[in-house]
């Protein structure tokens, strides 16, 4: 949802780190659009200018949701422009990605930034879309092409960030539940290992109170057996009696032929799930390949 908090505001109540603008970026920072047509209008080149920390207006007006004055930039901006990172290498895609503002990221997106850009720990937007836990913009970012298979400097994958995100949304099930079945839609890979070896599963098992996520993570072929680099199971780092006496239950009980089938189909179909759409199969089955409805594995 497009929020622009700062439109309009005046000098006193700007952010005291704000205060210092230039004052193009300033403009873009109040929403001023005559204005920063004036200041093009005399100096093309004052577009790709950046403040004490590398940031252009599209940084600024990305990062506050100032989406009239991010519509006037995105008209004026190379791509170069674009897609030029601050000093922390963030772009303006992570900046709106970060700040959770959808309206913008997809602006970004459609004036042709770049959707995998890298920051100082090699986060992608999509990393940082899926750490938060805000499925519209991975949904958003899987469909402009995004890598699910992108690591940061930990080996992490966006999954795997998705996986750890259940602390912080703890409270929204439903939410975390999504941003993974999203990111298994567009082909992320389950069985995953980080450097130290921990994959999305032992990250659920100890982040997540219910059952539901393991289970998902498990009918994308996510195995109870896969250990860390500290000789370590997801049974053994669960936090919940839920999901440890759930993963229990997994290893004891052989997993069901329908299950072996999906992830059979999954693995033909690559990275781009949608495709399932096309196939000559039931709609309840579709619906589990694309992991709209949880499939049994036991």
């Amino acid at each position: 949802m497009i929020t622009n908090r700062v439109n309009e505001l005046s000098f006193e109540y700007l952010p005291r780190k704000m205060r210092g603008l230039p004052e193009f970026h300033h403009a873009a920072l109040l929403g001023k659009t005559d204005q920063l047509r004036d200041l093009i209008l005399q100096d093309n080149a004052v577009a790709s200018s950046v403040d004490m920390y590398g940031r252009t207006a599209l940084h600024v007006a990305a990062s506050h949701g100032v989406y009239n004055s991010l519509k006037e930039l995105c008209k004026h901006c190379s791509k170069e422009t674009l897609d030029r990172a601050d000093c922390y290498r963030f772009t303006a895609l992570h900046y709106a990605v970060q700040g959770a503002n959808t309206y913008c990221a997809k602006l970004l997106l459609e004036s042709g930034s770049d959707v995998n850009p890298t920051q100082y720990t090699l986060y992608t937007p999509l990393h940082l879309a899926a750490l938060y836990g805000y499925p519209e913009l991975v949904a958003l970012l899987c469909k402009h092409g995004a890598n699910v298979h992108a690591r940061n400097a930990s080996l992490e994958t966006p999954l795997q960030m998705a996986s750890r995100s259940g602390i912080r949304i703890r409270e929204r099930l439903k939410v975390h539940y999504i941003t993974l079945a999203l990111l298994l839609k567009f082909g992320s890979n389950a069985k995953v290992q980080d450097n130290e070896g921990t994959t999305p599963l032992h990250y659920v098992a100890m982040h997540c109170d219910k059952k539901e996520c393991a289970a998902l993570l498990c009918a994308a072929g996510a195995s109870v057996r896969s250990r860390n680099h500290g000789n370590v199971t997801a049974v053994q780092v669960a936090r919940s009696l839920e999901i440890r006496e759930y993963l229990k239950q997994l290893l004891k009980a052989p997993p069901r032929l329908e299950h072996f089938c999906l992830l059979a189909i999954r693995k033909g179909l690559g990275t781009n799930l949608k495709n399932a759409d096309d196939l000559p199969l039931p709609r309840p089955l579709k619906d589990k390949i694309l992991f709209k409805t949880l499939p049994q594995v036991i």
